[in-house]
């Protein structure tokens, strides 16, 4: 049976290449009266093989400009090619399969190679792109094992399917010609160590549409005109951050210009060194959409500074965070949806007085000490402070309970030794309100009226100049990444001024009325 194969494919061939002819060894096809092309014959080439630019037959002179299709398929005992520059067209499946070739260099004028050139060439180490390609095609090199090393000419826009999936690349570059990235163009690559590219801005608008679509999911290190990218700094010209655009990068800062309006927070998914994040004021949309429930956005990020622009933390948004032990939410934010801040490592939470709406936003956050809720918040759905076993102290500035309106039963579940300082005169309020009670019903847990002043406005556990600077600072509207007016209150009269940096200088020189 495996004879008969082996004839159907060579009476196939034989039909396809009729007017074929033999030179040195190594078959021809005339294309026109002066250009030849190399074709596929059996039993097929061995050894290493010069592919001469010009041939002679039946006194006429051909120029070899194409190896056509299947030309050297499946030659397994071919261990090495040298190609003429003449030399501008390399057909589908030419060398696939080709398992014994070490390394190719691609003449300069080839200017297409088709789909598999290379797929299977399960010794190749190294190629060598000529400068006028335009494309590498889909699964060029896939499953090339072996393959280390390609550098990808200028000229190239575009990069196919799976076209270096299953190799051992180690660094691979990526100019901004390259319009056209394909999904899974490095599918599968775990050597890939390396991303060079010349052009941030390009960088920035590429459209990933998965985190293994961008190769950076692999290399981890992005290098721009030769350096490693130590801190992302955002072109002036994006104004969007697109999905999963630095996803694992190792850089250690990154810094977003006044002209950024949207930010899609899986962009930095698993950013790992970056260890402070400042969404200045001009940023007005979060967007989580692409995150999964455990992605981890800026995974060892000690400090979130969240900017007035914000309204909403949306879904997911930064739960996971178990490093993120400051977080800073400035006027203007309204709604902390689901999981917002869930199994985050934040230890203090002052929330600011424009926020009207909670949902499971600090859930499992087990490292959580202290949160203070504004005068202003109307909504609590679904275990906003459920787990956080570590709470200590529940600061209420709502002066009547009743006006939130709470949804789910649970959002005190797992809170033992816990105080609620509630605002004076609204003990009996709280005992008896349906929701505060479940909190109070703990044997633990207990409750008290607010001691006069709240000095400690970062909730670092002391009073000192810090906190003096944070009000001050908020007094003069300074563009400071400070605390907003719920924690700048010192005195609880809904309103900032001296009378704050007095209680604060008092507390500090230990001066009591």
């Amino acid at each position: 049976m495996k004879h008969i194969y082996f004839s159907i494919i060579f009476m196939l061939i034989a039909a396809t290449h009729a007017n074929a002819f033999v030179v040195d060894d190594i078959e021809y096809e005339a294309t026109s009266n002066s250009t030849a092309k190399v074709v596929a014959t059996w039993p097929n080439y061995m050894g290493d093989i010069i592919i001469p630019s010009t041939i002679t037959q039946s006194g006429k002179t051909y120029t070899v400009d194409e190896i056509d299709r299947l030309a050297f398929h499946n030659a397994q005992f071919l261990t090495g090619i040298t190609l003429p520059a003449t030399i501008t067209t390399i057909g589908d499946n030419a060398f696939a399969g080709c398992t014994a070739i070490q390394r190719i260099v691609i003449p300069d004028n080839v200017t297409t190679i088709g789909p598999r050139a290379f797929s299977g060439c399960s010794s190749l180490t190294e190629v060598v792109l000529g400068n006028k390609l335009t494309s590498i095609d889909v699964f060029l090199f896939y499953q090339c094992s072996q393959l280390k090393s390609v550098t990808i000419p200028k000229s190239v826009h575009s990069i196919g399917t799976m076209a270096f999936s299953f190799t051992a690349i180690e660094k691979i570059n990526i100019d901004k010609n390259v319009t056209d990235l394909a999904l899974d163009a490095f599918e599968d690559c775990p050597s890939l160590k390396r991303i060079d590219i010349d052009d941030l801005e390009a960088w920035c608008q590429r459209d990933f549409t998965s985190p293994t679509h961008n190769p950076l999911y692999f290399a981890r290190n992005l290098y721009v005109n030769g350096d490693l990218l130590s801190t992302i700094t955002i072109p002036k010209s994006i104004s969007t951050i697109k999905p999963y655009t630095f996803i694992n990068c190792t850089a250690n800062e990154v810094e977003f210009h006044d002209g950024i309006h949207t930010i899609d927070l899986s962009a930095f998914i698993s950013c790992k060194r970056i260890s402070t994040v400042l969404i200045p004021n001009n940023v007005t949309r979060l967007i989580s959409d692409k995150l999964n429930s455990s992605d981890a956005v800026f995974d060892y990020a000690t400090k979130l500074t969240v900017g007035s622009g914000i309204k909403e933390i949306p879904i997911n948004a930064f739960d996971y965070c178990t490093a993120m032990s400051t977080i800073i939410l400035q006027e203007g934010l309204e709604v902390i949806n689901y999981s917002g801040f869930s199994y985050n490592g934040c230890r203090n939470i002052v929330l600011p007085s424009t926020l009207k709406k909670l949902a499971s936003s600090f859930f499992a956050c087990n490292k959580l000490q202290s949160i203070t809720l504004n005068k202003g918040l109307k909504e609590m759905v679904g275990g906003v402070l459920a787990n956080c076993n570590s709470l200590r102290e529940i600061h209420s500035r709502i002066t009547d309970p009743y006006q939130v309106d709470f949804y789910a039963s649970d959002h005190f579940s797992g809170i033992n030794s816990c105080t609620l300082y509630v605002p004076k005169g609204t003990l009996e309020k709280y005992r008896t309100h349906p929701y505060w009670k479940k909190l109070l019903d703990t044997p633990s847990n207990s409750i008290q009226e607010e001691p006069g002043f709240v000095t400690d406005v970062n909730r670092d556990g002391h009073t000192d100049v810090e906190d003096v600077n944070l009000v001050i600072n908020f007094i003069l509207r300074l563009d400071y990444p400070g605390a907003n007016l719920t924690a700048c209150d010192v005195n609880c009269d809904e309103r900032v001024d001296v009378e704050d940096v007095n209680a604060i200088v008092n507390t500090i020189l230990k001066i009591f009325d």
